[in-house]
């Protein structure tokens, strides 16, 4: 498989973040792989393809039975996304390959 080297600039990211309204669990790892696997990403594009993968996640979960019950809780929901994803750099360690 070619790795094609993309930026922000190519725009796929607005491609990315529609697809990703359409996922459900059972397509959400292959809509995963197919932002990651053809490309050779910048730190941009990939920051990119990481938060479409997570909101591909969160409406798979919505679209899942169980999620369905969610109704009038949408807002708690979109509060914790953001209070994790403003935390993460405090929670994570990333280590770095040598």
């Amino acid at each position: 498989m070619k790795i094609n080297p993309i930026t922000e600039s190519d725009g796929l990211q607005d491609i990315w973040y529609a697809q990703a309204r359409e996922q459900r669990l059972d397509t959400l790892e292959q809509f995963i792989g197919s932002m990651l696997e053809p490309y050779e990403h910048d730190d941009s594009t990939l920051c990119h393809a990481m938060a479409a993968a997570m909101l591909a996640a969160m409406w798979a979960v919505l679209r899942h039975p169980k999620g369905q019950n969610i109704g009038q809780v949408r807002e708690q929901l979109l509060c914790l996304v953001l209070e994790h994803a403003f935390c993460l750099s405090g929670r994570v360690q990333i280590e770095e390959d040598e």
